[in-house]
């Protein structure tokens, strides 16, 4: 009664991953023997001062197969190994396998197989720069707010206020001052162009294309 080979399949020489991945094992065996269970268990490993295959134990995985009696060699996948807890680095890391049943236990590895990488940064998101210039009211200054942040405060209200590197959607608010008051207008929500410029029509509050 024996399981006469094991063999990792994947990663058969190297593969790369992110640590937001997941790692699937497949393993090649013949079984001699009963009818039984066998558990397989993959692990990914790293060579330290104990060992070549020092276990990363938060990425340990097992399946149980049943095998009928006789002599036939089989494929099993261990899937879906977490890698969330795998330090990223330039080096390798190993895959042991381990099948344990009535024949007691049979291991395997592949001591430098895997490459981990961090999981790459989200692009920035685009920014454009335009104007916009006040008209519908007769007004002394002003300054816009764009996305929650203030722009141009307080610039005469014959200037036009430059907003560079922001985000191209947005709701804009005018706050104007006139020789009487200050009132406040804020527009729906826009897509702009980079390098246009707008108008801030205070009478109909929207923004609109200046040329």
């Amino acid at each position: 009664m024996e399981v006469v080979e094991l063999v990792i399949k994947i990663p058969a020489n190297t593969v790369t991953k992110k640590v937001t991945d997941y790692l699937n094992v497949d393993i090649d065996y013949s079984y001699r023997g009963p009818a039984q269970r066998i558990s397989f268990t993959a692990v990914v490993t790293q060579s330290t001062y104990w060992g070549e295959f020092d276990e990363i134990g938060s990425t340990r995985k097992a399946v149980y197969v049943d095998v009928p009696e006789g002599y036939q060699t089989y494929q099993v996948r261990v899937p879906n190994l977490p890698l969330s807890g795998v330090e990223p680095k330039t080096t390798p890391y190993g895959v042991k396998i381990k099948a344990e049943g009535t024949f007691g236990t049979i291991e395997a590895g592949n001591k430098a197989c895997l490459y981990v990488k961090e999981e790459a940064p989200p692009p920035p998101p685009p920014t454009i720069t335009f104007s916009v210039m006040l008209t519908g009211i007769f007004a002394e200054q002003w300054y816009v707010i764009w996305n929650g942040r203030e722009y141009g405060k307080w610039t005469s209200a014959i200037d036009s206020i430059r907003l560079s590197d922001v985000e191209p959607i947005g709701a804009m608010t005018a706050v104007i001052q006139t020789a009487v008051t200050t009132y406040t207008f804020t527009t729906p929500e826009y897509t702009l162009t980079d390098g246009k410029m707008y108008e801030f029509d205070a009478e109909n509050i929207i923004l609109k294309e200046a040329f």
